[in-house]
């Protein structure tokens, strides 16, 4: 029982998940909620006074061309408060600190809300802690891999694992791709002493982790493919399980909130899509999920930025043609329940259109969603990202309905946006 009595959790061994229900004393009685996987064979559970701290919602920024990460406040509707709470135009406090060698790519916020780690083009990996206001300070540099992309974190917050992409080589050749893993101690990563890193399938692009912790998976841009790793929960090792075939060029990697399924954006012009798969509780094995034969939605215009919503109903995908997706799962509760197979184009409220879009991300309120658009010709000084209000799911049937909360334009190229702070 919860705390306040209002909800029964209940382990199921035989499908290694945690189910909620409502504790209710009316007629209709209890209701299935949620549910999501745990690892292997739960038996028992507690339920604790959790300590729960309360920090500024803050979206933080990629914005590639200066080399900078940039922090914005985010207002209780999801709304963009002005440029940043934070000292210089854009930039986090003290600014120097944000600075990041050349080519920043891809950001993280680790599940405690404490650190943010961010990978560049020249081979490191750059940690910051998170202050209260949500400014970044600066705490240490590793070096990792030839041409780092993806980063993540394990829920448990004791390991940190870098795709290297090795998308040119000190040569100008290409090269194959490999992950680092890091052990994580009050933030700050040092390589794994056994099997610091393991080999992936040519240019490893962005990975993703499952909630449980078990498995990291991570889209293999040119072998169209998902690579499959489990993780020991001990050691943080990371050893091979395969490959399953993806959509061509596959980009963005991202686990659903109740850790059952996959979603890969396939970054091709003329046959990209978003690929689902069914991850297997007991191996992390991946099989289609959306029919018997086929693994990707289709989609025009290269599909790059990928999120779910929080309660795996919602599926936006954002697109290098200037468009913004959203699939709808009718009940993702259901066994087997499925995706609207045709996507719902959202406009652009703010300016009519998205120029070059690129990362998406929503707020952690999950009131709003963020849509980063890069930057075009002829000046590429005109990023920007837009804001819009996420509506009830009976209304985000209509695309009309996610209303624009603003548009903050980034002055840079800007590639990627992740949220912190909010209830920790």
């Amino acid at each position: 029982m919860s705390p306040g009595g209002h909800y029964v959790y209940v382990t199921n061994a035989t499908n290694s998940e945690l189910l909620a229900y409502t504790a209710t004393t009316m007629g209709s009685g209890p209701q299935l909620t949620d549910n999501v996987r745990t690892r292997l064979t739960p038996r028992a559970i507690a339920s604790l006074i959790a300590n729960v701290t309360v920090s500024p919602q803050t979206l933080y920024v990629v914005n590639q061309s200066a080399n900078q990460i940039a922090g914005y406040a985010v207002a209780p509707n999801g709304a963009l408060v002005g440029a940043t709470p934070f000292t210089g135009p854009s930039t986090c406090n003290p600014c120097a600190n944000s600075n990041l060698a050349q080519g920043p790519s891809v950001i993280t916020v680790a599940p405690n809300g404490q650190n943010l780690y961010a990978s560049d083009w020249e081979g490191d990996v750059t940690t910051f802690g998170i202050q209260t206001d949500g400014s970044l300070n600066n705490l240490d540099g590793t070096a990792t891999g030839i041409s780092p992309m993806g980063v993540a974190v394990d829920p448990s917050d004791r390991y940190l694992y870098v795709a290297n992409s090795c998308y040119e080589n000190a040569t100008g050749g290409n090269c194959g791709g490999t992950i680092s893993s890091y052990s994580l101690s009050q933030g700050l990563p040092t390589l794994l002493t056994n099997t610091p890193t393991v080999s992936t399938a040519l240019y490893p692009m962005l990975l993703t982790i499952d909630p449980t912790g078990r498995y990291l998976y991570v889209a293999q841009y040119a072998a169209n493919s998902i690579g499959l790793f489990s993780i020991d929960p001990d050691t943080g090792v990371l050893t091979s399980l395969g490959s399953a075939p993806s959509g061509p060029n596959p980009w963005s990697a991202v686990v659903g909130p109740s850790g059952r399924h996959l979603y890969v954006s396939d970054n091709s012009l003329l046959t990209g899509g978003v690929s689902i798969y069914a991850i297997a509780a007991a191996t992390g094995a991946l099989t289609p999920a959306i029919t018997s034969s086929a693994v990707t939605l289709p989609i025009s215009g290269k599909p790059l930025g990928l999120v779910i919503g929080p309660k795996g109903r919602r599926l936006y995908v954002a697109t290098q043609g200037g468009a913004l997706d959203v699939f709808i799962r009718t009940d993702p509760l259901a066994i087997g329940s499925s995706w609207n197979t045709t996507p719902l184009a959202i406009p652009a409220p703010a300016t009519g259109t998205f120029m070059n879009a690129y990362g998406l991300a929503i707020a952690n309120n999950g009131k709003a969603l963020y849509v980063v658009d890069n930057c075009t010709q002829p000046n590429y000084n005109n990023g920007s990202v837009q804001e819009l209000a996420i509506p009830p799911f009976g209304q985000g049937l209509n695309p009309a309905s996610y209303v624009s909360l603003g548009i903050e334009s980034t002055g840079y190229c800007s590639v990627e946006a992740v949220p912190g702070g909010g209830l920790g």
